[in-house]
């Protein structure tokens, strides 16, 4: 066949046909590839002894998430520099001298993302 050449409908659905058919002998063939990959991760994992059940490790790695927030937060006695900071901020935003700016009132807005999202951010940042 050529560019010039006429095909009909009939050659048109066996090349279609055929093509259909390749493409889902493939995508069979790409999945038995990957449960022959799960299975074989999956018989590695039972050789290794420090392999822990996804739980275990979940909640470790939760519990890591936690702490490393936790020590990134302000203490007691960070306050009064937290306030020195939103100020000078607000300060240098409004182009006004601090000295005429107020804080009455700090309020945190509440963490809407889950801890894990927030030590991942907190890890790109550290690096």
């Amino acid at each position: 066949m050529f560019f010039g050449d006429n095909i009909t409908i009939g050659d048109s659905l066996i090349i279609t046909l055929f093509s259909m058919l390749l493409v889902f002998a493939v995508l069979i063939i790409l999945s038995f590839t990957i449960d022959g990959f799960r299975l074989l991760s999956h018989r590695q994992g039972k050789n290794t002894e420090n392999a822990g059940k996804p739980k275990d490790i979940i909640a470790e790695a939760n519990k890591q998430a936690v702490s490393h927030v936790a020590e990134n937060t302000p203490s007691q006695q960070d306050e009064l520099e937290l306030v020195a900071v939103i100020t000078a901020s607000i300060a240098a935003m409004l182009s006004k001298p601090a000295s005429s700016i107020v804080v009455r009132n700090i309020v945190r807005v509440p963490q809407t993302t889950p801890v894990w999202s927030s030590a991942s951010r907190q890890e790109m940042i550290n690096k």
